[in-house]
């Protein structure tokens, strides 16, 4: 990778690319601070080897922007290339233009002009990870109340905190949610309360549940990003509402309880379908 200023490319000079290996792909970064268009005037690009290809990336490094101006593309080789220019207007005004280019408009002033894929096939243009690779920002902890012994067999817990993921909106998110570690006594002997995800989904227009174990399976938890990521949320809105899916926890066997006291489980939940 090299960085260029856009001065140094101008009417009738010679872009030479030397010393590199077959297959080499090379980014050239134009940096395009304090102007608004830009023209390569008619120049001839040469590689020292016809294997090479060449990406030229246009960017405002004071910015730290994408450039978003007009270039007027004038090269009288073919050469194989590529443009990333993503909110930029091209205009190709030489017939030799041989790869792809990526910019919010393309304008071609040659019939003989022809984009393929196969010109340039390991062009990657940057994607921004932090939206398109979901993540979980934070889980919530289930609150099941106080209760008398034996007063209950089975409850069902209310959320209490956040339970948010970050992705694109629309996105489908797949999270498994498993028991880490049941209720306690004192002497660390499990108590033999089992635990369960119920899902609630209204999307047929009337209410179907069911039920998956977590005491020794983790069970699976499909969210549909509204563009918030807020799934407590989002299952809050859908079970006033009477729409769509909700899922709460529940746990059972409470008679198997024998002691009184201040009970701490631990749930784990990680995503699916991510790295």
């Amino acid at each position: 990778m090299c960085d260029s200023q856009f001065s140094d490319i101008h009417e009738n000079a010679k872009l030479d690319v030397a010393g590199n290996t077959d297959n080499a792909k090379i980014v050239i970064t134009i940096d395009t601070t304090g102007i608004n268009s830009f023209s390569t005037g008619w120049i001839s690009l040469q590689n020292d080897t016809t294997k090479t290809n060449i990406l030229f990336n246009f960017f405002n490094v004071k910015s730290q922007t994408d450039f978003s101006g007009d270039i007027q593309w004038n090269v009288t080789n073919g050469a194989t290339n590529a443009i990333l220019a993503p909110r930029a207007s091209v205009t190709v005004n030489s017939s030799a233009f041989n790869g792809n280019i990526v910019a919010q408009t393309v304008s071609n002033n040659n019939k003989s002009f022809q984009q393929s894929d196969s010109h340039y096939p390991d062009a990657t243009v940057p994607s921004d990870s932090s939206t398109s690779t979901p993540k979980l920002i934070s889980a919530p902890n289930v609150n099941f109340g106080s209760h008398k012994l034996n007063s209950a067999t089975s409850l069902i817990g209310s959320w209490d905190g956040d339970f948010k993921v970050s992705g694109e909106k629309g996105q489908e998110i797949k999270i498994n949610v498993s028991l880490a570690q049941n209720f306690k006594y004192a002497n660390s002997k499990d108590t033999g309360v089992t635990w369960q995800l119920v899902k609630s989904d209204y999307s047929s227009g009337t209410l179907k549940t069911s039920s998956q174990d977590i005491s020794t399976t983790p069970a699976s938890i499909t969210y549909n990003d509204d563009g918030t990521g807020d799934l407590i949320a989002s299952w809050n809105h859908n079970r006033e509402n009477k729409q769509y899916i909700f899922y709460d926890i529940q746990i059972s066997k409470l008679n198997s309880v024998t002691e009184a006291g201040d009970y701490t489980a631990t749930l784990k939940w990680e995503l699916a379908d991510s790295p």
